[in-house]
This record gives C-alpha cells, sequence and structure tokens, in this order.
C-alpha cells in the first residue's frame, strides 16, 4: 500500500500534472513543428550512422581475429564512457575558431583564410554518433554471433557470392537487432539536450530539448510544458515499438561461438589499421584536445611549454571551491537518490516477482515508466508538481534528489530483477520449512545474492549524476549546483574553455574508474 503512494506520488503524478496543465490551449505553431523536424532530422542520421560504423565494427570482430577483438572491446568501453556533452567540447575546440584543426592548416598553408565553423546539425549528429555507436555495434555483435555458420557455409556450397550471403541471410537475421538497437538510438538522440545546446543553439537551430530549456528561460511554463508532451509522446512511441521489436526477436537461435578468421594476414592487418585510426579519430584525438586545453593558461594560446600550467586543476579546488561544492553534491545527490531508488525499485521488483497480479504488474510498470520518458521532460514535470503546495521542494535540494530518484529506480530495478529471477528457489523454501519467517528468509538467503546488483546499480546512478546535465541545470538554485551545471555554465561566466576542459577531464577520470569498478565486480558496462 505504501509503495503504491510512493510510486503514485513521485513517479506517476508529476508526468499526469504535466499533461493535463500542459496539453490545454493547444495551436499549431512552426516554433513548435520547425523543433520536432530538426530532432527527428538528427535522429535518423545518427541511426544510419552508428548502423554503418557499429555493423562495420562488429563484422570485424566476429569475423576476424581475437586481438582485433579485443582492441575494439576496448575501445568501445572507453567511448561510451566519454559523456556526449564532453565530446562536444571537444568537438568545438577542435573545429571552432582559431581550434586546434585550423592551426594545423594555417601551420601548413600560412596563407590560407581558412575558417571552419563547428556548430551545425551534422556536427551534433557525427558527436551524438561517437557517443552512441556502442550500442549499435554490442547489438549487432551478438546477432552475428547467433548465426550458425552452417547457414552461411551451405550458401557458399550452392555458389552464393559473399555479398548474396550476407543480403539474403545475416542481414534478415540481425536486422531485428538494428531496428530494435535502432529504436533506442533515434529516441535517445531526440532526447538529448546537451549535444544540441552547445552545438546548434549558437547558430539558432532549436530541437525540442532546447526549445523546452529555451522556453523555461522565457519563463513560458506552457509553451515548455506542450513541447515535453511533444517529446514523451515521441519517447513513448518509441519505446513501444523497441519492446515489441525484442519480443518478436526471441526466435530459437543456437549460439555459435566459432570465429572465422579471414585468411589474408594483409586483409586482418588492414582491417587492424582502420580500427585503430578510427579510434584514434572518435576517443584519442578528443581526449587529447581536453587534456591540452587543461593545461594552457588561456585558451587560445599557442600550445608550447611556457604556456602550460597546473593551475587550472588547483584553482578548480581551491579558491571559490565551486568545483568541489559541485562534485561534492553531484555525489551527495547521487548518493542519496540511489539508495531510495534502491529501495523503492529494489521493494516494486520483489513485489513484482512475488505477486503474479494484476496490481503487481501495476508497479512494475509504473517504476519503469519513467524508461520511456526523457530527462528534460522528468525536470519540466517535476517544477510543475513541486513548485506549490502541498509539497513545495522546487528549488531545493530535494528536488533535484527526488527526481533523480525517478530517473535511477529503473535501472536499479533491472538489475535486481536480473538477480531475483536466477535466485534458487528452493533454498528460499528450505529456509522457510526450517522455521525462518519470510522476512529473515529473504535476508539470510537472497539479500546477499543481490549485493552484487545492488552495488554495481549504485555505481551507475553515480556516474550517471557526476554527467547529468538537464534535471540538474533545470532545477538547481544557487548553492547546489552540480558537476553538469558547473560544465555546462563555465563558458558563459568568468572562465574559459581551459577550466571546462580540465573540469571535463576529471569527470571522464572518474566515470572510466567507476567503469572499470563494475567490470571487475561483474556489472555490466556503462
Amino acid at each position: 500500500m505504501l509503495l503504491g503512494i510512493i510510486l503514485f506520488i513521485f513517479y506517476i503524478y508529476p508526468p499526469l500534472l504535466l499533461f493535463f496543465k500542459g496539453g490545454s490551449g493547444w495551436s499549431f505553431s512552426i516554433n513548435r513543428f520547425t523543433p520536432l523536424l530538426n530532432s527527428l532530422q538528427i535522429g535518423l542520421i545518427v541511426f544510419i550512422l552508428t548502423s554503418v560504423i557499429g555493423g562495420a565494427l562488429a563484422f570485424a570482430a566476429v569475423r576476424l581475429t581475437p586481438e582485433l577483438r579485443n582492441m575494439i572491446d576496448k575501445g568501445i568501453i572507453i567511448s561510451f564512457a566519454i559523456p556526449p556533452y564532453i565530446l562536444a567540447l571537444a568537438w568545438v575546440q577542435i573545429f571552432g575558431r582559431n581550434g586546434y584543426f585550423e592551426r594545423i592548416v594555417h601551420l601548413f598553408f600560412s596563407n590560407s583564410n581558412y575558417h571552419s565553423n563547428p556548430y551545425s546539425i551534422l556536427a551534433a549528429a557525427v558527436v551524438m554518433t561517437l557517443h552512441l555507436y556502442p550500442l549499435m555495434y554490442m547489438s549487432i555483435r551478438n546477432g552475428i554471433e547467433t548465426i550458425p555458420v552452417q547457414y552461411e557455409q551451405a550458401a557458399h556450397s550452392f555458389g552464393a557470392s559473399s555479398f548474396r550471403t550476407f543480403s539474403g541471410i545475416v542481414l534478415p537475421l540481425i536486422l531485428p537487432n538494428i531496428v530494435s538497437t535502432g529504436l533506442l538510438v533515434f529516441s535517445r538522440t531526440m532526447a538529448n539536450f546537451s549535444v544540441p545546446a552547445l552545438l546548434c543553439l549558437p547558430v539558432g537551430i532549436e530541437f525540442i530539448p532546447t526549445g523546452i530549456y529555451s522556453a523555461l528561460s522565457r519563463l513560458d511554463s506552457s509553451e515548455a510544458a506542450r513541447l515535453s508532451i511533444i517529446l514523451v509522446t515521441v519517447s513513448t512511441v518509441l519505446h513501444l515499438l523497441h519492446l515489441l521489436v525484442l519480443k518478436q526477436h526471441n526466435r530459437d537461435v543456437c549460439f555459435n561461438a566459432e570465429k572465422r578468421k579471414v585468411s589474408s594476414s594483409k586483409k586482418s592487418f588492414a582491417a587492424k589499421l582502420l580500427v585503430l585510426l578510427f579510434f584514434i579519430m572518435a576517443c584519442a584525438i578528443p581526449l587529447l584536445a581536453m587534456i591540452v586545453s587543461s593545461f594552457l593558461l588561456r585558451w587560445g594560446l599557442p600550445v608550447k611549454l611556457e604556456y602550460l600550467t597546473f593551475n587550472n586543476y588547483i584553482q578548480l579546488f581551491t579558491g571559490t571551491n565551486i568545483a568541489s561544492r559541485a562534485f561534492l553534491n553531484s555525489i551527495t545527490y547521487g548518493l542519496c537518490a540511489a539508495i531510495f531508488a534502491v529501495i523503492i525499485g529494489g521493494s516494486a521488483a520483489i513485489l513484482a516477482k512475488n505477486k503474479k497480479s494484476i496490481s503487481g504488474r501495476i508497479i512494475e510498470t509504473a517504476a519503469l515508466w519513467p524508461m520511456a520518458i526523457p530527462n528534460t521532460v522528468l525536470a519540466v514535470a517535476a517544477i510543475y508538481a513541486w513548485n506549490k503546495p502541498p509539497l513545495r521542494i522546487y528549488g531545493s535540494v530535494w528536488c533535484i534528489i527526488i527526481t533523480y530518484m525517478v530517473l535511477f529506480t529503473p535501472i536499479v530495478m533491472k538489475q535486481i530483477t536480473a538477480l531475483l529471477m536466477t535466485a534458487d528457489q528452493r533454498s528460499f523454501d528450505a529456509a522457510r520449512i526450517s522455521g525462518a519467517s519470510r522476512h529473515k528468509a529473504f535476508f539470510t538467503v537472497n539479500l546477499p545474492l543481490l549485493i552484487p546488483g545492488i552495488i554495481s546499480g549504485v555505481t551507475v546512478c553515480m556516474m550517471i549524476a557526476l554527467r547529468e546535465i538537464p534535471i540538474s541545470l533545470m532545477l538547481y538554485s544557487s548553492g547546489n549546483e552540480t558537476v553538469g551545471v558547473l560544465l555546462f555554465g563555465m563558458q558563459s561566466q568568468s572562465y574559459g574553455l581551459e577550466m571546462t576542459s580540465a573540469i571535463a577531464v576529471v569527470l571522464v577520470f572518474i566515470i572510466l574508474t567507476g567503469n572499470k569498478i563494475l567490470r571487475t565486480l561483474g556489472g555490466k558496462k556503462f
């Protein structure tokens, strides 16, 4: 009963209030149609690019040497660990005015008048592709690995060419993986706020998430609500289609662990070279640009020893202590929200497992519903719900923590549900037969099995709290800044790209360390 009340107040009520309050006074407006069209456009571009890049890497990992697969897997971990906003910052530093690419051009062509422009829809699409292609890679690789070798061998024995075998056998079998993951990539691209805000807003290109932020900046909460409804509707449809494709994709295919290698060592060497060049461009160069910029006295100075300094890092964690406070806030808010998410998500997972009834399904659906709601919409819903009595917490720390909790609950719940499915019911029944109460049997038998999933879930939540921007940006008040707020606002304050780069480097280091902890614990990569 208590769990149902909590889920209704914090998980169901804010989005419903947003729909009812923001759903009035609708009229056609080009100001809404253009951001929607831009969001759909970038989603389609990223879907195509991630399919090509992820598919090529997946085929190379499965069909070529194990050494190449290990190289790709390590590069994938680093790529997905770099937050998209930091990739966008690196893009600006590389291709912006007086950026590193422009400097290299002028170095070799001193009389050149070349000036690069880092701001466009295509630039945002490329950055989102570099962040999301690991999802497509993992999905396509899993699909290829489930295809029995005999299928392709039979096709070749009947004289089919490699292209005919791919188009007639391999592609149809992996198409559900491409479509299901493509829907997820499309949805995440449309819902992303930080990359379009950095690479498109400066040239006046609006997307739905940035339109929501702009509306709130103008204190036009009604327009923000209407754009939020459009975004959450599209995201929900894409999420449902994703689940439908996954459900229909439950085919009975044997896993084939055989790794086929190319007969030509030249092909293998060429593939390694291409993969290495790709990861240099996708990972090494952006990270190197951020690291170099973080040591400059001021952005724009030549990269010479006399202009390098450690003061940017020292200033971040001394002086006004804005960065120290932001890191502490992010860790504190994230940890509190993760603990609440473990309690609520764990209770919902256990109840849904034990009670195969309508009430159990309703509770499970309510706890998982935030998966289909973009972060920007969660922030707008929180503003609508908590800026008035009886629970007026907007502008306080608790507004951020509760919204984080709603965001984290599906993540933790999935971790716990997966472990509950593998738990041995006979051990629990044996404890009950031995005289243990239901609660004692759970704490002595089931809970120890759930600890790894709980630790993994909390670690993932902490990393999300450190890199999250739209929720913090729309809900924070003075003194409650998080790392995301600091990253987004540094350039508009008295700091420059060099200070922003320093905090970005620290953040990437923390995320990579957290990912290492997850892999050590056997958790999921993030």
